[in-house]
């Protein structure tokens, strides 16, 4: 999918001004809602305003619990809380704060449809610029948004505070930014690494290029891996206790990467790097909750447990295979019950059947594989509960990414199994409309106009709210809330709003009185319950 990952733009790229965004922006009124409320608060009796409190400046990003509520009831994770560290971020990596596990302590809205706070796309109209999918979410609920010509960053109520030209800069970029410590550092396809000052929007450091670090690793995957490229598919970056982490070192045929590598938070020094035995897709490295190590996994489903020092702590599920013989774009989850879980296509490159695997996290010990789902797991799984009386679970999205490869000959059907963390035993299933035509939603449309397609994943990340619903973005172009009024098999759809596009990697964050998604074109924020 190297293609639509390759954040390029037709035109010249244009630092945008709030003057321009005139005709751009929709803004609806918004709450800005505050305040956060105790694991202790419930709504049983309709008084969660009472005993909600303000805990922004007390709450840190290591605080910050993973909730897998429903029905109103904060459920705080099993895993101890570590040491308190600020600022915190709601929403400062791809896949949320350390322990979230794609799940918030925050509410989404409760009708999608009535919910829409504001809107952004490109002010020349929103097929002139594609996006990745990237939204974080600082201390402030300021958004920043990619896509392929800026970074953007806008105030909560959809003003914008910043731009960053980063395809004018730097050329083409393509995976999600971090937040740590007042900067947001991304990749450059270009080879090298940028911070960015979050206050200001101006440049501050430009990392040495990969080919200049001094390693001396060998890479793995292929023996053809080039250090002058960051791979153009979109992957992500993750940044903790002073380290950020990325991958190197595009193999050929464009996309991926055969290394991962850590930088100097303050300086962008070089600082270790490290070969994956198989092509590394879209790596998205998960901070494990220890603070000391992160977690990612390989495009054939191999799993890595590395120190943030870069000493290997475990792999596992590597399996014998040539270069892409078998290929997932998708990627893992930790679970805060001392599992993570990866994913796997079983066969081909992005075809099905596919998998989920558990391991352990203390020591990679395989635990259980899931029944095999009908297309790959081409997304990253969310590991919570949607009713009260489920047992943990991992909610695992698959299909095929791109396009639909069985066009014409029969459509293509996405969706969401419910797993038991556990065992791997199906719960539940979901399965989203079936998809017809060949293009996932407006791709044909961008390309009769003459501009760039996105070709994207089947969904954006999905993310569990506090209630229990599960907000998911798909290829027809829709976003789903999808919820559990009982214990049984079923699972549906309690809201929906037509985006008008598919959704590229990135997904849905929540924050409190906010919840965002990027299409591959347009910024959509909503209000949500307090």
């Amino acid at each position: 999918m190297g293609l639509r990952r390759a954040m390029t733009t037709t035109a010249a790229a244009v630092a945008v001004t709030a003057s321009l965004l005139a005709g751009s922006v929709a803004v609806a009124a918004f709450d800005d809602v505050g305040v956060i409320m105790k694991d202790h608060c419930h709504d049983g009796d309709g008084s969660i305003d009472a005993c909600a409190t303000s805990l922004l400046q007390s709450q840190t990003a290591m605080t910050q619990r993973t909730f897998a509520g429903v029905d109103g009831h904060l459920q705080p994770s099993k895993s101890s809380m570590a040491v308190p560290q600020a600022p915190h971020y709601f929403w400062p990596m791809a896949r949320g704060p350390v322990g979230s596990h794609s799940t918030s302590p925050y509410r989404g809205p409760g009708n999608l449809s009535s919910a829409l706070a504001w809107s952004y796309h490109h002010p020349d109209g929103k097929f002139s610029a594609v996006s990745n999918g990237a939204i974080l979410i600082d201390d402030q609920k300021n958004i920043y948004a990619g896509f392929n010509y800026a970074i953007l960053k806008f105030s909560p109520s959809g003003d914008l505070l910043w731009s960053y030209p980063i395809h004018e800069r730097h050329g083409t970029y393509s995976d999600i930014p971090a937040l740590m410590d007042g900067a947001l550092y991304v990749t450059v396809f270009a080879g090298y690494i940028i911070a960015i000052d979050m206050e200001s929007g101006n440049l501050l450091w430009q990392s040495a290029p990969v080919c200049t670090w001094q390693s001396e690793t060998k890479s793995k995957a292929h023996e053809a891996c080039d250090c002058h490229t960051i791979g153009s598919d979109i992957g992500a970056v993750g940044a903790h206790n002073g380290v950020v982490v990325v991958r190197s070192h595009q193999p050929p045929g464009g996309g991926g990467a055969c290394r991962v590598a850590a930088l100097n938070s303050s300086s962008g020094t070089f600082l270790w790097d490290y070969a994956t035995e198989h092509l590394v897709w879209n790596f998205y490295p998960m901070i494990n909750e220890d603070e000391k190590s992160f977690l990612f996994q390989d495009s054939a489903g191999g799993v890595y447990h590395l120190g943030l020092d870069g000493k290997e702590i475990w792999k596992a599920g590597i399996e014998p295979e040539s270069f892409r013989q078998t290929f997932t774009d998708g990627g893992l989850q930790l679970g805060p019950n001392g599992m993570v879980y990866g994913v796997k296509a079983k066969i081909g490159a992005n075809v099905g059947p596919g998998a989920v695997r558990a391991f352990r996290i203390s020591d990679g010990s395989f635990q259980w594989e899931s029944p095999e789902m009908p297309y790959p797991p081409n997304s990253w799984p969310v590991i919570g509960r949607m009713h009260p009386s489920d047992p943990l679970t991992v909610m695992a999205p698959f299909g095929t990414a791109g396009m639909n490869q069985d066009w014409p000959n029969k459509p293509l059907v996405p969706g969401v199994w419910g797993l038991n963390a556990e065992t791997g035993k199906v719960i539940w299933k979901w399965a989203a409309p079936a998809w017809k035509p060949m293009m996932f939603r407006a791709d044909d449309e961008r390309l009769a106009a003459g501009q760039q397609v996105c070709l994207p994943n089947p969904c954006g990340n999905p993310t569990l709210d506090a209630g229990g619903n599960l907000y998911i973005g798909m290829l027809d172009g829709i976003i789903y809330e999808l919820s559990r009024k009982s214990a049984g098999v079923g699972v549906e759809v309690s809201s929906r709003f037509d985006a008008g596009a598919a959704f590229s990697n990135g997904g849905t964050v929540i924050a409190p009185g906010m919840m965002a998604i990027l299409s591959c074109d347009t910024l959509f924020v909503f209000k949500t319950d307090a």
